[in-house]
């Protein structure tokens, strides 16, 4: 008899074939597996099989009308999309075969493509294993397969998997059809998108209704030896002033006369190393320090994991390693010996590896522990050079929780000028520690003292500006999203808050670019900004009465029920029921509804003048076409997205840059295109 192995997709299953033929034997390629005497290795394309469309139900359910509504199937029904699921069924269905292994990802959507494609072959009589992977180097999966896991260990995990894409199917096509219906506009609805929606709209109106208001700052400039420091007037608490004249009047008195240090306060802070990396706080800090989208990082991430085999699992919650890692460490600490990264494992190795409890905490890891290395470095020099940068994170938070804390001097320095005091704050390293990972280095603390005379440098009066909240960026709205709205920016409570964040670290990079996708949100720069047909929604929402469609702490809440389903301490069956019990009362409400608001949609408004016959040109799903002759744009050029402003520009007959486009001989090239005076693309070159 044999064993069956079916993995995600056909790159994991071509690793897995490679491990296994060293311990039983060469394996002889077929068409969609492979198989050997002992094993038959084959794949899904990620998600072959599809919950039902409404009109597969019934056919009256094709068209979107109101006293259609709600859609609830007594039974949820799936359909295969693939020729490969008829590939697979065959194999499970195999006499030959009596043991059947999961080796999807090793998740909820992994556990999800798995047993949807059981459920569709009706499989009856195997034994059903589990191969749970951390890492796709040939040793952990040798290593798995020693310890392959009885598969109803994760009857829970499926369970969770199959109500939670229920959930969204109910909540997404009922909201989405009686919201396009009612409004007479092409919406989209969705359990986690809308919520994820409101938070940016919300910040934008607070933007938007900003005034700005001014305040001035008198500030002196001092030296003593070589250190010199800026201070600000300090009167009544306050160091801003809504009023010019009199700090003007002030300065004159100050000018050219020297200080001295009044009071000096000085404490030295412990700072110690960041916790090591989940997908989220990896996507952030991707957002922050290389502008990558949570989506680019995810990608980066995966192929790292997959393709490449230097980091473990990505798509992981936990920020902390299991005990029974512990012996793997200082191998994986050994196999760094290359630059700039061989210094620090040295240290480390030197020294003696301890691990704290914001190390290893068997309690917060769960499915997967936190994001590292692999220690199997083989492919380094194939790195592409976004990837290098994905990795640089990984190994430099690797490194830095294993070194000591920094140390910081810190001081309050009151200067006296004729009378008046001034106040400023120095933060000096004294001891790098785990910053040191970061190229930070140790500086010399000023010498000062109570009573010391400084040189008088430099004044000025500073004239500002209150500034309105930050537009949110993708790390800000990971941070968001992870918070359930709420703004938390110490790191152990945000971990204790994470529970009943919106969306998973798996699902949120894809939320963002589903608001971008339907034309929700624009993504400028780093910021991510509400159109205004996203801007237009949210209100038309909260006038129809179903504000819980908004709620980032009810969503939190639904993703906390999720994972108790997981952990086997709430009921699927109850979860459904509230779901569609929600759904019943968002339908209800908006059928009722008798206002006259309109959701603005930018599609209904000209991109521009059409450059053939100069009428207007709209937008629609997939193209910007001539509303009079047959010009046509694309939204989609050599795999480049043309945005609506980038559409905007070319019909002003400007050159516009889409990233690095390939030629047909595979070559690579900056893309930048116009149109020309018959409505075509054209590229433009520097030089022949």
């Amino acid at each position: 008899m044999k064993t069956l192995v079916i993995a995600e997709k056909p790159s994991v299953a071509l690793d897995i074939v490679k491990a296994l033929s060293g311990i039983s034997g060469n394996f002889i390629r077929k068409d969609g597996y492979f198989e050997n005497s002992k094993f038959v290795v084959s794949h899904a394309l990620g998600h072959i099989v599809r919950l039902y469309m409404p009109e597969e139900y019934d056919e009256s359910l094709k068209a979107w009308r109101i006293d259609n509504l709600p859609i609830v199937p007594s039974q949820f029904k799936y359909k295969a999309m693939d020729k490969q699921f008829t590939v697979l069924k065959k194999l499970i269905q195999r006499e030959d075969i009596d043991t059947i292994v999961n080796a999807c990802d090793a998740g909820r959507e992994g556990e999800l493509i798995f047993r949807q494609i059981l459920l569709l072959t009706g499989v009856k009589g195997k034994t059903l294993k589990r191969l749970w992977l951390s890492a796709m180097t040939k040793e952990e999966i040798l290593k798995e397969f020693k310890n392959l896991r009885d598969a109803r260990e994760f009857d829970n995990l499926g369970k969770s998997s199959f109500v939670r894409e229920q959930a969204d199917w109910l909540v997404g096509i009922n909201a989405t059809r009686a919201f396009s219906v009612k409004f007479n506009k092409n919406l989209s609805i969705g359990r986690v998108q809308t919520p994820t929606l409101n938070m940016l709209v919300e910040r934008e109106q607070e933007i938007r209704s900003f005034v700005p208001k001014k305040y001035y700052e008198l500030q002196l400039t001092f030296t003593k030896e070589n250190f010199k420091y800026d201070a600000l007037l300090e009167y009544n608490g306050k160091s801003q002033f809504d009023e010019r004249k009199s700090l003007d009047w002030i300065l004159q008195r100050v000018q050219g006369r020297n200080g001295v240090i009044k009071d000096l306060k000085v404490s030295k802070d412990k700072s110690v190393p960041p916790l090591l990396y989940d997908l989220t706080e990896l996507q952030r800090d991707a957002n922050k320090t290389y502008g990558f989208s949570a989506q680019k990082t995810l990608d980066l991430a995966q192929s790292l994991y997959e393709k490449r085999k230097v980091l473990s699992y990505p798509r992981t919650d936990s920020r902390y390693l299991p005990s029974s890692l512990k012996p793997n460490i200082p191998k994986i600490m050994s196999a760094i010996t290359f630059a700039p990264y061989n210094v620090f494992a040295k240290q480390i190795l030197q020294k003696g590896i301890t691990f704290t409890s914001r190390i290893i905490n068997d309690v917060k890891v769960s499915d997967h522990y936190a994001l590292i290395p692999t220690g199997h470095f083989e492919q380094m020099n194939e790195l592409t050079d976004d990837e290098k940068k994905v990795f640089d994170l990984v190994m430099r938070r690797f490194l830095a929780v294993f070194m000591d804390p920094s140390e910081t001097y810190k001081s309050t320095i009151i200067t006296e000028d004729n009378g008046y005091t001034f106040k400023t704050n120095i933060s000096v390293l004294t001891y790098p520690g785990w910053q040191a990972v970061y190229e930070k280095k140790a500086e010399s603390v000023p010498k000062l003292s109570v009573g010391d005379t400084v040189k008088y440098v430099d004044g000025k009066v500073l004239e500002k500006e209150t500034q309105p909240p930050q537009r949110f960026t993708d790390a800000t709205l990971l941070t968001a999203m992870e918070n359930a709205g709420k703004v938390v920016e110490d790191e152990e409570l945000r971990e204790a808050m994470k529970e009943k964040g919106i969306g998973t670290p798996a699902t949120r990079a894809q939320i963002i670019e589903r608001l971008i996708q339907v034309g929700y949100v624009e993504r400028k720069g780093k910021m991510l900004i509400p159109t205004e047909k996203g801007m237009s929604l949210i209100p038309v929402v909260k006038n129809v009465g179903v504000e819980t469609l908004l709620s980032p702490e009810l969503t939190g809440e639904w993703e906390y029920k999720l994972r108790l389903i997981e952990k086997g301490n709430y009921l699927d069956t109850k979860f459904r029921e509230d779901i569609v019990g929600f759904v019943k009362q968002v339908v209800g409400k908006t059928i009722s509804y008798t206002g006259t608001e309109t959701v603005i949609d930018r599609k209904d408004t000209p991109v521009g003048k059409c450059p053939v016959c100069g009428a207007d040109v709209y937008e629609n799903a997939k193209a910007y076409h001539c509303s009079k002759c047959n010009f046509v744009l694309w939204k989609t050029i050599k795999g480049k997205s043309i945005t609506r402003a980038r559409a905007e520009k070319l019909l002003q007959g400007k050159v516009v840059s889409i990233g690095k486009v390939k030629s047909a001989s595979g070559k690579t090239f900056e893309g930048r295109i116009k149109l020309n005076g018959n409505g075509g693309i054209e590229f433009v070159f520097d030089r022949k």
